[in-house]
């Protein structure tokens, strides 16, 4: 199997609306005495490439720590999609069916709908990377994810161990 890394710099990537700004601050130098050069980095949980775990949309959701990192690895395939909604119909003519792990390309700018949402759900996809800001745009996401978390009890998750793994990949680096 081919490994891709597609992160993206924590320190230049795209910053959601209202989180705040990463900053990385030297704290130790050896030039001013210190026995060694020491950072410390402040910034949102969700910058750069990262992954939403439940908890982040659902009051009852896991932590990032009980997501199986076996959702991350493996075959996956990229799809494209237009700028804009990504809509059942989207999801039904460009996603395809016989994989486990699909990764949205829409140069930042796509997101899901609640139907597209629903839809992918029905798939029950491992895992679902965007290389936007969110998986919805502001105000639908959060009813994006509960709903198809709640009502398919698989859209980004296991229902037995409450994971549903959302990847937001800010990269142009795609395969």
């Amino acid at each position: 199997m081919k490994i891709y890394d597609i992160s993206a710099d924590i320190l230049s990537a795209a910053v959601y609306p209202g989180d705040p700004e990463p900053e990385l601050t030297r704290v130790a130098s050896i030039g001013q005495g210190s026995e060694c050069n020491l950072s410390a980095l402040y910034c949102c949980l969700h910058n750069g490439t990262h992954v939403d775990a439940p908890l982040h949309f659902l009051p009852d959701g896991g932590t990032i720590d009980k997501m199986p990192l076996g959702a991350f690895l493996g075959d996956c395939r990229v799809v494209s999609v237009p700028a804009g909604e990504i809509t059942a119909r989207t999801v039904r003519e460009r996603f395809p069916a016989d994989v486990r792990r699909v990764i949205v390309r829409g140069g930042g700018k796509a997101y899901f709908s609640e139907e597209g949402a629903a839809e992918a759900a029905k798939r029950g996809y491992l895992l679902i990377g965007i290389d936007a800001l969110s998986v919805g745009i502001h105000g639908i996401q959060t009813p994006c994810t509960v709903r198809c978390s709640a009502r398919e009890r698989r859209f980004w998750r296991d229902s037995s161990s409450k994971t549903c793994p959302t990847a937001n990949i800010f990269s142009p680096r795609f395969p």
